[in-house]
């Protein structure tokens, strides 16, 4: 995990649980898709080369090809094209579980934390309870949940800062 600021670390939190949960099965997907595409790609492949070199359309009676346009030109361009497509596809799924990634080290750094700092993250992040279900859940005054929220949000900080460090 990279270096983190204050700002980045709220929007980890907020999107906590989707990065745990479905982005996983996007992740996997679009790996699918990868696959399928790559798939497509080669029989594209065949069905250009089929279509303009077989025996039959190939050869005249003089034996001169029939085809016009150049076919190997064709293909790199096809390619080339289609390589641009599955690295970017590939990136962006990449970037997916990384996320995912991230989010699973927050999950534990937050479960790590002593048990009121826990309680509260736990809840107001992977839970999505609102900061009013929170207090009433733990019985805690406006203060004290703004309290224990800034002093375990700090806490994420540091260990996440330490982690960065070793």
């Amino acid at each position: 995990m990279e270096n983190i600021n204050k700002k980045q670390l709220k929007i980890r939190l907020s999107t906590l649980y989707d990065d745990l949960n479905l982005r996983n099965s996007m992740a996997a997907d679009m790996l699918a898709l990868i696959n399928e595409a790559s798939c497509d790609r080669d029989e594209l492949f065949n069905n250009i080369y089929f279509r303009e070199n077989s025996p039959l359309k190939i050869m005249k009676y003089y034996f001169h090809p029939m085809v016009k346009g150049d076919v190997t030109e064709e293909m790199l361009n096809i390619s080339s094209n289609f390589d641009v497509f599955l690295r970017e596809m590939y990136n962006n799924a990449r970037k997916i579980m990384d996320q995912h990634t991230n989010a699973v080290t927050l999950l534990l750094i937050l479960l790590s934390l002593p048990r009121p700092y826990c309680e509260v993250m736990y809840f107001r992040h992977y839970k999505r309870f609102s900061r009013e279900d929170v207090m009433s859940r733990m019985f805690l005054s406006r203060s004290s949940y703004y309290r224990i929220y800034d002093d375990a949000f700090n806490m994420i900080l540091e260990k996440l800062q330490q982690e960065v460090t070793a």
